[in-house]
C-alpha cells in the first residue's frame, strides 16, 4: 500500500514502523532549544527531523508553553506532561511561577503569565526563532501549540480553589490580550508552515475576542468522538465558535477522546468513514490504537490511515491537440499546500496556476 503524505494516523517518534504511516509526532520544548538570552540551539530538533525523514515520514511538531505535571504519591501518572524550561530563564529576576494541585493529587507547575513576568516575552521570542528555523522546512508537515496542559489550549481545575480567577487574571494562562498577541506572532512567524491550535480556543474562558481575524490557522481536537450528551456537544459548540468552514482553509486533526468507549470504537468509525467526512479530518493521533481498537492489524491501521484528508482521482481525455488532464479530490478534506501534477517527471501547469 502506498502511503499518502501529510495525512492519516500519526504515531509517536520512531514507533509503528510496521505500518506505512506518513506522520510522526514530537514535542518542541523551550528548554531543549534555549541556551540563554536570544541564544537558540536547534541541533536536537534538527537531528529528530532528519531521523523522521530517513524513515520516510514527516513530523507534526508541537510547541509546549503550558504547564509541568508531576505525579505525587497515589497520583495517576499514566500520561505525564512534558515541559522543559530553560534553567537560565527560571533564574531570571522577572521569573514568576505558580504551583497548584489538581485531579488525582498531581502537582502542577505553571509558568506565570503576569504582565511583570519574563515568560510572555520569552514565548513570543521563541515563536519567532522557531519560525525562522522551520517555516518552509518540508520535513515538517504541521505545527501545533501553544498554551495550556499538553499545549492543548486548556487547563484543569481539579481541587484548585480560585481556578477560574487564576485563568482570567493571566496567572496560569495568558490573558486574552496576551493570547491574541501570541497568536498574531505565530501568524507572522509561520508564513508557509500550516499551524494549529487546540479546539478549546473556542471556549469563552480562554479565547481572545479577535482571534478569528488571524486567518488560516488550523484546529486540533484532543476530545474527538467525545460522547458528551446534550443538545449540542462540547466539540460541536467549540467548532461552531471557531468557524465551521475553517477546515476549508486549514487542517483539522486531533486525538480520539479518552471518554467512554470512544477509543474502543474509534478505529471502527474511521474505517467506516462517515464521521471523517462530517468533521473533515486530515490526521489523527494513532497512539495506542492497536491496543484500544480490538487489536487491529497493521493492515487495518494502514487502511484507516488512508481514509483521512485528500484522495485525488486523475482522469484524462485525449485529443489531436494534446491530452486534457482532470484532477478531482474525492477525499474528506483538501490538501493545504500548493499541489501540482507531474507526468513523466514534468510538472503540468495551466495558465501559470497550480492544478
Amino acid at each position: 500500500m502506498v502511503k499518502k503524505p501529510l495525512v492519516g494516523l500519526v504515531c509517536r517518534e520512531g514507533e509503528m514502523l510496521n505500518v506505512p504511516l506518513s506522520l510522526e509526532f514530537i514535542y518542541l520544548l523551550p528548554g531543549d532549544v534555549s541556551r540563554g538570552y536570544n541564544d537558540w540551539d536547534f541541533k536536537k530538533l534538527q537531528s529528530k527531523l532528519q531521523a523522521i525523514k530517513q524513515r520516510g515520514r514527516q513530523a507534526i511538531v508541537r510547541i509546549n508553553f503550558g504547564a509541568s505535571c508531576e505525579a505525587l504519591a497515589g497520583g495517576d501518572d499514566h500520561n505525564p506532561e512534558p515541559l522543559s524550561l530553560p534553567a537560565w530563564l527560571q533564574k531570571h529576576e522577572e521569573w514568576v511561577e505558580y504551583e497548584r494541585v489538581y485531579e488525582n493529587n498531581r502537582k502542577v507547575l505553571y509558568p506565570g503569565w503576569d504582565c511583570n513576568s519574563c515568560y510572555p516575552w520569552f514565548c513570543n521570542e521563541l515563536l519567532r526563532a522557531v519560525g525562522g528555523e522551520l517555516d518552509g522546512d518540508k520535513r515538517v508537515a504541521y505545527l501545533q501549540g501553544f498554551v495550556g496542559h499538553w499545549a492543548e489550549g486548556h487547563v484543569y481545575n481539579g481541587k484548585t480553589q480560585g481556578f477560574e480567577d487564576d485563568v482570567r487574571s493571566g496567572k496560569i494562562f495568558p490573558s486574552k490580550s496576551q493570547y491574541q498577541a501570541l497568536l498574531e506572532n505565530a501568524s507572522k512567524a509561520f508564513d508557509t508552515l500550516r499551524w494549529s491550535v487546540g479546539i478549546s480556543l473556542g471556549h469563552e474562558l480562554y479565547s481572545p475576542s479577535n482571534f478569528r481575524s488571524l486567518g488560516n490557522f488550523g484546529v486540533f481536537n484532543d476530545t474527538w468522538l467525545d460522547e458528551n450528551s446534550g443538545t449540542e456537544s462540547w466539540n460541536e459548540s467549540l467548532t461552531r465558535a471557531l468557524g465551521e468552514g475553517r477546515w476549508e482553509l486549514a487542517p483539522r486533526g486531533g486525538e480520539i477522546s479518552w471518554a467512554g468507549k470512544s477509543r474502543e470504537n474509534g478505529l471502527k468509525l474511521i474505517l467506516e468513514g462517515t464521521v471523517l467526512r462530517k468533521d473533515h479530518m486530515t490526521y489523527m493521533f494513532g497512539f495506542d490504537q492497536d491496543r484500544y481498537c480490538y487489536g487491529h492489524s497493521p493492515e487495518d491501521l494502514a487502511r484507516a490511515s488512508e481514509k483521512f484528508g485528500y484522495n485525488f482521482e486523475v482522469s484524462w481525455k485525449c485529443a489531436t491537440s494534446g491530452t486534457d488532464l482532470f484532477l478531482r479530490n474525492n477525499g474528506v478534506a483538501p490538501i493545504y499546500y500548493p499541489t501540482f501534477v507531474s507526468v513523466g517527471g514534468n510538472l503540468v501547469v495551466k495558465d501559470g496556476r497550480r492544478v
